[in-house]
């Protein structure tokens, strides 16, 4: 078995330097093509536990319901145990930066951790992540999927096992990563056919009644589940109990619920 080499005498005074100036330990590992780790153990033995501990505030039912959806909807997880990274990522439309940052204040008041917020540059998105394996481990009891995430993800438990915030909170956040509010009704897609499932469910709990279109594509060739809720009686209980906090979508739906009210 290779062991990594020590760190000379040189290395440890740059990661001393530059520690000190803020740099990031991800940024130490790039920079000296060293694993994190090894930075940290140096780290920590000079200037002891810096980060501070991810405490989980169960309490937010919803809010933590929320980032789930919207991690369902279109985020990642990503483990490297060989350089100790562990990443949650979520994707989002370039004009939906705003929600973006609500994400990353929610999580801060949940995990006790700030997160990361950005446009890449030559890219139409914005993206969040935050880093953490405790994260990644929380998050590991309330989602199953296999080695396709993307194909295979829903909530771990019936949903009759989850709280009713939590509840709200997850259709709220698939919506806003995965979803659109069109002219006359709410849609959200997936290629999770026991996710569109769910989600179904869970409205159906809440007495808003949805339906499934599943949807060939030619490539790749997989089905896409269309989960759409029309009809006003069904958008002003959606607008009423479940509601969206990503505001162009919630003036959206607002502005269906005022005409159709008014038709």
């Amino acid at each position: 078995m290779h062991r990594e080499r020590r760190l000379s005498v040189s290395e440890k005074t740059l990661i001393e330097n530059l520690y000190q100036k803020g740099y990031s330990l991800r940024t130490l590992s790039n920079l000296l093509g060293r694993r994190k780790n090894v930075i940290y153990y140096h780290t920590r033995k000079l200037f002891g536990l810096r980060y501070k501990r991810i405490k989980f505030n169960l309490r937010l039912k919803e809010e933590l319901g929320e980032f789930l959806g919207a991690l369902a909807g279109d985020g990642t997880i990503s483990k490297d145990i060989k350089n100790g990274n562990y990443s949650v990522r979520i994707f989002l439309a370039k004009n939906e930066f705003a929600y973006a940052t609500y994400l990353a204040n929610l999580t801060e008041r949940l995990f006790n951790k700030k997160a990361n917020v950005w446009k890449p540059r030559n890219r139409s998105l914005s993206e969040f992540s935050i880093y953490g394996k405790e994260i990644i481990e929380f998050l590991n009891k309330y989602f199953i999927f296999e080695s396709d995430k993307t194909y295979t993800i829903r909530l771990k438990e019936r949903i009759n096992y989850y709280p009713r915030p939590l509840l709200r909170g997850f259709i709220r956040g698939l919506i806003a990563s995965d979803g659109w509010v069109g002219k006359d009704r709410i849609e959200f897609s997936t290629i999770s056919e026991s996710l569109s499932n769910q989600f179904s469910e869970i409205l159906d709990s809440f007495k808003i009644q949805s339906h499934i279109y599943p949807q060939k594509r030619e490539y790749p060739r997989r089905i896409k589940y269309r989960v759409r809720i029309y009809g006003y009686k069904n958008l002003n209980r959606f607008y009423n109990t479940i509601g969206l906090a990503e505001e162009n979508k919630l003036n959206k739906l607002k502005s269906i619920v005022f005409r159709q009210a008014n038709y």
